[in-house]
Parts: structure tokens; sequence; C-alpha cells
């Protein structure tokens, strides 16, 4: 059984937050955060975009995973820190220096991310001078404030956090994301640190997080656009219920738990995506292959016809069915059904149901492909397109 509570990051036992501004955004908004464990180390999982121009912090994190511990995660939104060579680096290794001085831990535990603007020279001195104000202000209610500091173009705070029951006892899980645009899958399309309590190895933890990964993070499209920046890091402290194996009672419901602290998360990016007015749901049903499956939901997913006509109050099915048939040359047009939000709109190569906008009644759509072919299905969350997401992304 899984409870949702509040708290997010800080929710499971053991492990602090906080969000401060050190002056890289304007106006005093928060833009550094802090997620630390309160004990020495902790087993760590993350996942990287796929993208090969990479941040400068994504360079460093992924590297240092590989030992499978870490103790803290600094993120700093309103710079990239991405294509700022050399310099970018060295600030990135200066920063994560200092803070491991603060907490009295190693260098290698420390973990980096970064969002914000591409090619800007990185503000080191403002991050370093702020991090003593930071360590001092990050503590067990500070998840709010953290959830803040990372947001870029968001319009609000994403946080989810879980406790879930297992024949052993309870396990926590927490987590935090930011992300509105340059939302595709193939990795994690944002950045979102999760928590646990569970004393898990780190195999363990991998495994957990990237079949999490896979039904939430990189099932969602805003623009089709994969960023430079990309992380999803998993920190277990070990305070809690030993997980043995993936056979294990125990092991089944924290992925259970996890997944749904995911998926709730991946929703919030996807409600919140830049102008965005209207949540979709595209399922592909009877596709002849998983490839195709995932082909088509991701052809739907990011149509910019299809996303404008979902603005405009309207299902105009002949685009999905044009998305449909460039992304998958096996497509019989007698044997396709469209349905949306239950009504049939297109079946046997005829139109069924001709009253578009009565299908947009409420704010969201949930769009069903079947291509009557095979047994492979998938989904995919995305939202409409509207003039606001060109006046967020004009500059």
């Amino acid at each position: 059984m899984i409870k949702w509570v509040p708290r997010g990051v800080c929710a499971p036992d053991g492990f602090q937050a906080g969000g401060i501004s050190c002056g890289i955004k304007k106006e005093g908004q928060k833009d550094l955060a802090l997620v630390m464990c309160e004990d020495d180390i902790c087993n760590v999982a993350a996942m990287f975009t796929t993208n090969s121009i990479v941040g400068q912090p994504v360079k460093i994190s992924r590297e240092r995973v590989k030992g499978g511990y870490a103790r803290a995660i600094l993120i700093n939104s309103g710079n990239a820190n991405c294509c700022t060579g050399d310099e970018g680096y060295k600030a990135a290794l200066n920063i994560s220096k200092k803070l491991a001085r603060l907490i009295y831990d190693e260098e290698k535990h420390i973990l980096l991310a970064s969002t914000g603007v591409i090619g800007v020279p990185f503000p080191e001195k403002k991050v370093l001078d702020a991090l003593p104000a930071l360590v001092e202000n990050t503590d067990t209610v500070g998840h709010t404030s953290a959830a803040m500091a990372i947001m870029t173009t968001d319009t609000f705070s994403k946080e989810a956090a879980v406790v879930v029951n297992t024949p052993k006892g309870k396990i926590t899980i927490g987590g935090m994301a930011k992300g509105a645009g340059m939302i595709f899958p193939h990795m994690a399309t944002m950045i979102c640190v999760l928590t646990t309590d569970a004393s898990i190895s780190t195999p363990l933890l991998k495994s957990a997080l990237k079949e999490a990964v896979s039904i939430s993070f990189n099932r969602i499209s805003v623009d089709g656009d994969m960023s430079t920046n990309d992380s999803v890091f998993l920190l277990a402290n070990g305070r809690g219920i030993h997980i043995k194996s993936r056979q294990s009672a125990e092991y089944k419901a924290f992925l259970e738990g996890l997944k749904a602290v995911c998926l709730r998360l991946a929703e919030m990016i996807v409600r919140d995506g830049e102008g965005a007015t209207r949540f979709v749901k595209i399922t592909v049903e009877g596709a002849s292959s998983q490839d195709e499956a995932i082909k088509v939901a991701e052809k739907v997913a990011t149509s910019a016809l299809f996303k404008c006509s979902v603005f405009g109050g309207k299902v105009i099915w002949g685009r999905i069915a044009a998305a449909v048939g460039a992304a998958s040359k096996k497509v019989d047009e007698k044997k396709l059904e469209i349905v949306a939000n239950r009504h049939t709109v297109f079946k046997r190569g005829k139109t069924m149901f001709t009253r578009s906008k009565a299908l947009l009644i409420d704010k969201d759509l949930h769009v069903i492909i079947n291509l009557h072919s095979g047994k492979y299905s998938y989904y995919m969350f995305t939202c409409d397109f509207s003039p606001n997401y060109v006046l967020i992304n004009k500059e």
C-alpha cells in the first residue's frame, strides 16, 4: 500500500535540504539548492542526459557516481554551466571542493547539477560566496526552499513523497524535480533528486532507478528538445528496512513507491510545460513491435500540428493519423483505430466522430491509438503548444 506524505526530499529520515539566492537570478530569487544526507555516506544511483553536448556538472557527477557513494547534491539554476570551456569545468570543481570542506566530507562525494542558460560564463564567485549560508540554512524542513531554488521557467515547485508498507516495516521515498521546457525522452529530461531511507545496495538502487525512469521521465515531452543538463539522482541512507534482492517483497514495494513518486513528478513537469494549457496522454496499443509502439507514441507526442490543434480545443484526428503513418511504414489504414477521451474518432478507414470540440470539454486529453497489428503497447505524456511557448523562448 502507498501513502502519500508531505516534505518531499526531507520525508525520509536523515535527509536535509535548503535553498537560497546567490545572485545568479535577478530580484533575489532562490537559485542555489542543497540536498544532503545527515549520515556519513549514502548509496547513490543516477541517470544523465544522452545528449553528446553536456553541462560541466554532468561530466563531473557521472564520473563520481561510478563510486557508488555520495553525501550531497548541489544544484544551481539560472546558468547551465554548459559550453563554458575549461573555466566552467574548473569553477564546478572549485565549488564542490569548498562544499566538501564545509560539510567535512570528501570532494568525490559531492554531486553537482546546473540548469539555466547555455553558453554564459559561470558565476563561480557568487556560488562560492553563498555556500556557507546555504549550508547554514539546510535542515530537515528545507525541502520547499530547495525545490523552489532549482526552478527556471517552471511556474510551480514540484515535490512528492510516499511511504510504502513491507513485511518488515515501512520505507519512505521522497523527491523534487524541475522542468518545463527542453523536455524529451532518452534519459530523464529534467533535474530530479530522489531520497530514501531504504537499506539497499548500489546495484539494486541502479536497477530500480532505471526501471522507474523508463516508465516516467523517459515518457514525457513538452517540445521534443533534449536538454544538455538532464540529471536524476537517487540517494539511499540505509536507516530503514533492508532490501536483500530483486525477488524480495521489500524490493517490490520499494520499486512500486519509487515509480509512483517518479510518475507524479513527471506528470507535474508536463502539466507545467512552457505555455501549456492542456495535459495529453498518448497510448499506443496493438503494435507489431515495441520499437513501433515507441516511435508512434513519440511522433504523435511531438507533432506540432497535433499539439497546436489541442491548444485550439480540437482533436483533429487526421493529424494524428498522419503522424502515425509517418512513424511506421507498417501501419494499415483499415486496421487503425483512434479513440479520444473514450470517443472513437477513426476506425476501419472511416471518420466515426466529427464534433472534435466536444472531445476537449475537459482540460485533459487521452488519445488511444490501436494499430491492431500485434501485442505491444507504449504511452507518453505531452501537452499542447500555445503562443506563450514562443514568447517564453523567443530569446
